[in-house]
């Protein structure tokens, strides 16, 4: 779809070369989550997770679960495991801050499943209890939940309605100034997983310990480390954090691109340095033809007396919105920048979202509906929040003509 020779955005660009194509932010922050996973650890715990989830699938195993989450003393508000969805962004946390929630229940599970008869499924709950228990299992489902809270909020975001590229990008970097802050002060928040990890570790009856050194490395690194905090967190928590945050900064140069000419319009100053003003200049260049005017000693004029405008505001506008309110004809070019960046896709979640109300009305026993009424169950169905008064709907039906003619 987004191939830059032969894919769509290529053929689209053809005809509109002025069409900026700009990735999906949701999608690519999905990419990085999954890219970064692909650390071994990480890679095998979220496998056992999906694994446990569909031996607990079937509903004798199943009852088995949800009596133990029953008989649990504690609270719990999970009630059922999730598995992970990579087409559905933030399943991901879910499911791991679910499986945490329920980890001694799964484990009770398990040991009431080994005692059956059965010899495939008590065989495969000791296998899936045996891969639980394991200080590397524990040390990255701990690290999993830390790093994707981190980014729920982000991926919320980018899904939400009203959001332009400008903001995204806000959220997006402040996302990355946190993760680089946990990677700058590592030894603290990886102690404070790992203080946790053993505290679950001892409510599940087993030890953290460092695991054997192999003689020649292929499948487990070999680090001379001395305990288990610092082994796991050089095997487990840096890499990923590392990854991570390359991952983030790699996939979105694109948008950071796109933005630069369209920072200007939000600088609170009058002066511009010559990087920032070259890319002002491009910008100008590229939407020459939307433009009231094409000279560019009157457009960087413009810009200044903008600049003027909105440095005494004590708000920061941050997105296009929020500065077209307070933009006016004074400033024509101006306006229609910040039109442009306004209008510019941030995600494809609205559209999909529509898909996926239009795939629930429209099944295959509404299949033949005309397109008046699928619209208006579509409405109905996307408006929720609108209340409908029902004499209303019998009053505007009453005046329609019958289609069946009673004969006395």
């Amino acid at each position: 779809m987004s191939g830059q020779f032969n894919g769509v955005r290529s053929h689209i660009s053809q005809l509109y070369p002025m069409a900026t194509h700009v990735h999906c932010t949701a999608h690519t922050l999905n990419l990085a989550v999954s890219k970064s996973c692909t650390i071994q650890p990480i890679r095998n715990c979220l496998g056992t997770i999906g694994k446990t989830c569909d031996f607990f699938v079937y509903p004798k195993r199943k009852n088995i679960l949800s009596q133990a989450i029953e008989d649990f003393n504690g609270t719990i508000n999970a009630k059922t495991l999730k598995r992970n969805c990579a087409i559905r962004w933030i399943e991901r946390f879910h499911s791991v801050h679910g499986f945490i929630e329920l980890l001694e229940c799964v484990i009770d599970s398990l040991d009431t499943i080994i005692s059956w008869s059965d010899g495939d499924t008590s065989s495969q709950a000791n296998n899936l209890k045996n891969s639980i228990l394991q200080g590397e299992f524990i040390i990255s489902l701990l690290v999993l939940s830390k790093i994707f809270a981190i980014g729920l909020p982000l991926s919320k975001q980018f899904q939400s309605v009203a959001i332009d590229l400008r903001e995204a990008m806000v959220l997006a970097n402040a996302t990355l100034s946190e993760l680089k802050t946990i990677r700058c002060n590592v030894d603290e928040y990886f102690h404070d997983i790992y203080t946790k990890a053993s505290a679950l570790a001892q409510e599940l009856c087993f030890s953290i310990t460092l695991p054997r050194i192999a003689c020649k490395q292929k499948n487990r690194d070999n680090y001379s480390v001395n305990t288990p905090e610092e082994y796991f967190k050089i095997t487990i928590f840096i890499p990923y954090l590392d990854l991570f945050i390359n991952e983030i900064e790699s996939r979105f140069i694109e948008h950071q691109k796109i933005l630069k000419g369209f920072q200007n319009l939000f600088l609170k100053t009058t002066e511009m340095s010559t990087l920032e003003k070259d890319e002002f200049i491009s910008l100008i260049d590229f939407y020459n033809h939307d433009l009231a005017d094409n000279n560019k000693d009157i457009l960087i004029s413009e810009l200044k007396l903008w600049q003027r405008k909105i440095l005494p505001l004590d708000k920061q506008s941050t997105n296009a919105m929020d500065a077209l309110i307070i933009c006016n004809d004074m400033y024509p070019n101006i306006y229609k920048l910040l039109q442009i960046l306004a209008t510019l896709s941030v995600s494809t979640a609205s559209s999909e979202r529509s898909f996926s109300s239009l795939q629930r009305i429209k099944t295959y026993l509404r299949n033949t509906m005309s397109e008046k009424r699928l619209n208006g169950l579509a409405m109905l169905s996307i408006h929720r929040s609108i209340s409908v008064d029902a004499k209303e709907v019998l009053d505007e039906l009453s005046t329609n003509k019958r289609r069946v003619d009673f004969i006395l």
